[in-house]
């Protein structure tokens, strides 16, 4: 059963911060004290596991931190990036990572931030790099960590060259007393400072090789829902996608868009002949969808991408027996709608080298009720705040998504 004051920040992270309120609809979040603060287990799907003790006793705008804090040690696969790295060293940099996308605000004062070591120990980290990048200049600059397990039994300490017992990812150590807290003692070269961490080891129950694809999985699922709400700052998705490194199929992407179950459209057929009336065609009921596929003739796409969109188009529309419609211009309508066959046989001119206007497509959506939309665009150029039709920017590479609404792809020939 979840606690009021984790509902409470779920509400918080659903009005202002969505990403963060759907990974967290995709965990198994459980109460109890088998952990002495809050830690995560690593399984499909992962298990986030919360001290309610220790998280009644955090001040609210903590508590929104803690929660972000292992949210994003998740997203960018830290326990699973750990490879052969001295453990306590790790953690120090993937915290150093993460704490770089949370308020400050949101984080106690002793916690470990790039700003705090940078004015602690005479450093000059760069911001916003990868655990990775960070735990090399700590290694460089000789950084040396103890972790002490405060106020508990079986409580540890060791410098960061040293073999972590019982490690088994990123995460810290996790350890009673002080509301849970973990002492961190950094030294570099003579300077010593002490800090606090929260988060426990993760538990690794599955195989990398599985625990891995599920979460690039989930988090581009859920990373493609946050960015229709807006809300997400641009420096969090570059630090994402630079984890993955992952191009997604926008042809795929496309097809799986325009080929759902639409209405059933009995179609006469001579394939098969009626059954009530011997030597008469049959019916045969065709699934079909209406979408309407805007084309952005400003300049944006080059001829090669646009004869790749109507290849496409033609052949979802083959096999899936889409409607699909055409409408192109730029600041304006040029053309159409027209039945995509006009396009495929040349009957119609593609023109319109302006600027761009995406607002016009969507009033000819609501004029002739299209369910769906697919925009072929820049994305460079006002557009709508909100639509009735479930929407698909398909943007060139350089290009930006124009509202807060649909999802994106890039289209990539």
């Amino acid at each position: 059963m979840q606690v009021k004051e984790y509902q409470d920040v779920m509400v918080s992270f659903l009005l202002h911060e969505p990403f963060y309120a759907f990974f967290l609809s995709n965990l198994i979040v459980s109460f109890g004290s088998d952990v002495p603060t809050i830690g995560v287990s690593l399984d499909t799907p992962p298990r986030l596991r919360i001290n309610r003790d220790f998280f009644e006793s955090l001040d609210k705008k903590y508590r929104v931190g803690v929660l972000k804090h292992e949210v994003l040690h998740l997203v960018f696969c830290h326990p699973l990036r750990l490879g052969s790295r001295d453990l306590r060293l790790f953690n120090v940099a993937a915290d150093l990572a993460v704490n770089e996308h949370i308020e400050r605000s949101q984080l106690p004062g002793d916690v470990v931030t790039v700003d705090d070591f940078n004015e602690q120990f005479d450093l000059n980290l760069p911001h916003r790099l990868s655990a990775e990048e960070y735990y090399e200049l700590l290694l460089k600059n000789a950084v040396t960590i103890e972790i002490e397990l405060v106020g508990g039994s079986g409580a540890r300490a060791g410098d960061g060259s040293g073999e972590d017992e019982g490690g088994k990812g990123a995460g810290g150590g996790s350890g009673a007393g002080e509301a849970g807290k973990v002492r961190i003692k950094v030294s570099v070269k003579g300077k010593t400072a002490n800090y606090s961490g929260y988060h426990g080891e993760p538990e690794i129950s599955g195989a990398a090789e599985v625990l891995e694809p599920y979460m690039k999985d989930l988090v581009q699922q859920v990373l493609n829902s946050a960015k229709s709400c807006g809300n997400l700052p641009g420096s969090l998705v570059a630090a994402i996608e630079a984890v993955y490194k992952t191009k997604v199929n926008w042809r795929r992407v496309l097809f799986r868009f325009l080929s759902g179950r639409g209405r059933m459209i009995p179609k006469m057929t001579y394939l098969k002949e009626s059954k009530r009336f011997p030597e008469y065609p049959g019916k045969r009921k065709m699934v079909g969808l209406r979408a309407l596929a805007a084309i952005d003739t400003s300049g944006s796409m080059t001829n090669e991408q646009l004869s790749e969109a109507f290849g496409q188009l033609r052949h979802i529309s083959r096999v899936s027996g889409t409607d699909i419609w055409v409408v192109w211009g730029d600041v304006r309508c040029e053309g159409g709608p027209v039945p995509l066959a006009h396009v495929a046989r040349n009957k119609v001119r593609i023109k319109g080298r302006g600027g761009t206007d995406l607002q016009w497509p969507f009033e000819i959506a609501d004029k002739d009720r299209f369910p769906l939309v697919v925009y072929f665009t820049d994305g460079y150029g006002p557009a709508p705040q909100s639509a009735a039709q479930r929407t698909l920017w398909v943007l060139t590479k350089d290009g930006q998504r124009p509202a807060p609404f649909g999802d994106t792809v890039v289209l990539e020939v």
